[in-house]
């Protein structure tokens, strides 16, 4: 069974082939704010749940520790 980036690959070429580069987190105007898998990586995941926290305004804003 393919993926649906391994589908859209023939549609899109420019997608990259690393599956970590194929999760993205977007804003209301659908502009990239994360790229990177959160379950897959901690310091991926900090830096969705600081972003969603900031987007939401529930969180204050963090300097980046990483």
């Amino acid at each position: 069974m393919q993926s649906v980036f391994q589908q859209d690959k023939r549609a899109n070429p420019q997608l990259p082939s690393n599956p970590m580069l194929h999760t993205f987190l977007l804003d209301e105007n659908n502009e990239v704010l994360v790229v990177g898998n959160p379950l897959e990586n901690e310091k991926i995941e900090r830096m969705f749940w600081r972003t969603v926290k900031e987007k939401l305004g529930t969180g204050q804003k963090e300097k980046a520790n990483d």
